[in-house]
C-alpha cells in the first residue's frame, strides 16, 4: 500500500508488463522523469518476457519493424535514446514465486538479476504492475 509522504522522492521505477497499458506508460513516465529537476540519477527498469506480435500493433505502442523482438528491450532502447536517460530491460516472466525464490540465488539466472535489481529498489522506488495474468501477483 502506498502512503503519501512529502519527503518521499522516488528515483527508481520498475514497470512490469509491456502490453497495452505498460507500453503506453513508458514514454509518459520517461518524459515526466526527465523534466523533474529533483529526480537525480533516475533508474528505470522494464520487465516483460513477451515479444511483439503483429496483433499487438493495433493496441500497443509498437511498430511493424518491432515484430519478433523483445517488448522490454524495444521500449528501453527507444525511450533511452528519446529522453537521453538510462532505461534497462529484463526479459523474463514474473510468476511462480516459489520457483523464483529457488532460482534467485543462482548467479547467471534472470531471477538472480531481478533479485539484485529489487535489492537496489528497497528505497526511493515505485514498482508498477501492468500485467495481464493473475499469476504475476500471486
Amino acid at each position: 500500500m502506498f502512503t503519501y509522504r512529502p519527503s518521499f522522492f522516488p528515483t527508481k521505477l520498475m514497470i512490469i508488463g509491456r502490453g497495452g497499458t505498460g507500453s503506453r506508460l513508458v514514454p509518459l513516465i520517461s518524459q515526466f522523469i526527465k523534466t523533474c529537476a529533483w529526480v537525480t540519477d533516475p533508474e528505470l527498469v522494464l520487465i516483460d518476457d513477451d515479444i511483439v506480435e503483429e496483433k499487438n500493433l493495433f493496441r500497443q505502442n509498437f511498430i511493424a519493424q518491432d515484430v519478433g523482438r523483445s517488448k522490454a528491450e524495444i521500449l528501453a532502447g527507444r525511450y533511452s535514446r528519446a529522453f537521453n536517460m538510462n532505461i534497462n530491460s529484463l526479459q523474463m516472466r514474473v510468476e511462480n514465486y516459489k520457483k523464483f525464490r529457488a532460482e534467485a540465488n543462482k548467479e547467471g539466472t534472470k531471477e538472480h538479476e531481478l533479485t539484485q535489481i529489487l535489492t537496489r529498489f528497497r528505497t526511493n522506488s515505485i514498482i508498477v504492475l501492468c500485467v495481464d495474468s493473475p499469476q504475476a501477483v500471486s
